[in-house]
């Protein structure tokens, strides 16, 4: 009776082991895999359309490579894939739903972004943006660090990526404000 007991013991312990162990393993290794990445992680051997910095900048309906002025630009990166430099100033930062689109599981990079002094501000020409369509998302690309802005439209999802690991939450987007040359 003894020895059936101690068995018995010893399969239950056994199996809670196993269960633990698988369990720590998916948890440890269940990383959420994004349909998209940013198409560069550097300006390095990009090669795009180059647009002067100015205190106004709109880009193209193509790729663009735009650094915001020295002392502040509002900019407002149009299509295809964008690598974009806030400068040291005050930057404004649009960004339109269909200007952030993933093309070939690549999204556009704003790189340099200060939460403290730049703003992004996203907005869809015929759709509201509620703060629940916007998650933040902290993650990893060739080793560097990777903060997503993912906005879930109407009809597609739309993502940007600064580069770094950067301390932003959606109250800090600024949301249906339109872009404005003047």
């Amino acid at each position: 009776m003894k020895n059936s007991k101690k068995s018995w013991l010893i399969k239950v312990i056994l199996i809670c082991i196993t269960v633990f162990v698988t369990y720590s393993y998916v948890i440890q290794f269940r990383k959420e895999q994004l349909p998209y990445s940013p198409f560069a992680t550097s300006a390095s051997g990009v090669i795009l359309n180059i647009i002067e910095p100015a205190a106004i900048i709109e880009g193209s309906a193509e790729g663009d490579y735009i650094v915001a002025a020295r002392d502040g630009s509002k900019v407002f990166a149009k299509g295809g894939l964008n690598y974009v430099v806030a400068g040291e100033g005050n930057d404004e930062f649009f960004y339109s739903l269909c200007s952030t689109k993933i093309i070939d599981g690549k999204i556009g990079v704003l790189a340099g972004f200060d939460p403290k002094n730049d703003k992004i501000k996203i907005f869809c020409a015929h759709n509201k943006i509620n703060p629940e369509q916007i998650r933040i998302i902290h993650d990893e690309f060739d080793n560097q660090p990777i903060t997503y802005i993912e906005v879930k439209g109407k009809h597609s999802i739309s993502a940007i990526a600064l580069l770094g690991d950067i301390d932003l939450t959606v109250n800090d987007l600024i949301l249906n404000e339109m872009w404005k040359k003047d």
